[in-house]
């Protein structure tokens, strides 16, 4: 039977996320739901040789309840350069990064007005890696809504780690032990999607 995902555009997508992509058909990212600030919406992490690296999308003055949709980037912080210097800094050797560079790289030279418009497109891109025969569709609903995960999908994307009896992981750049709360990239400069497909 045909599985469908709803998700909001977000650009810290879990990577802890990445096996529910298995169970599906079809992902609709929303932009209707309402933003909340230092969530996924506009937030990533990363994994740098110290530690953690959380990344920052700025948006500019808004009011409580408005949805992701009127969400505008504030360009006065040169934050596009930044988390791309990040990135590179933190993923520059990892094993698949060389391969995703370019397209990635391109990206984040864009300047769009609507925080929707860079994390969906980034977003449709990091699912389209994994599966790239999956129906991904960006749907511009008007009512604000407050987003709900469902309980079986793993996204509680407002916490730094995953539901507990998420069993996930593998091998990251950094470190000895394994770090929780990452954004997919983590995972697809370390890992790629090479043995994720041959799962599936």
């Amino acid at each position: 039977m045909p599985t469908l995902i709803t998700l909001p555009s977000l650009y810290g997508f879990p990577a802890h996320a990445i096996p529910t992509l298995a169970e599906s058909d079809e992902v609709r990212i929303r932009t209707n739901f309402i933003f909340e600030k230092s969530t996924g919406m506009n937030r990533m992490k990363i994994l740098g040789a110290n530690g953690p690296i959380l990344l920052s999308i700025p948006v500019k003055k808004h009011t409580k309840g408005t949805p992701s949709s009127d969400i505008q980037i504030d360009y006065i912080q040169k934050w596009q350069s930044q988390h791309w210097r990040s990135i590179q800094s933190a993923y520059g050797k990892s094993p698949y990064f060389e391969y995703y560079k370019a397209e990635l790289e391109e990206m984040y030279t864009q300047t769009p007005e609507r925080l929707v418009d860079f994390t969906s497109v980034l977003m449709k891109w990091i699912l389209s890696q994994y599966h790239p025969k999956i129906q991904i569709s960006v749907i511009l609903a008007q009512n604000p809504e407050t987003f709900n995960p469902a309980e079986s999908l793993l996204l509680r994307w407002k916490e730094d780690i995953p539901a507990s009896g998420t069993d996930f992981s593998y091998h990251q750049v950094f470190g000895e032990k394994f770090v929780t709360g990452l954004g997919a990239l983590d995972h697809l400069f370390c890992e790629g999607t090479k043995f994720w497909k041959l799962q599936n």
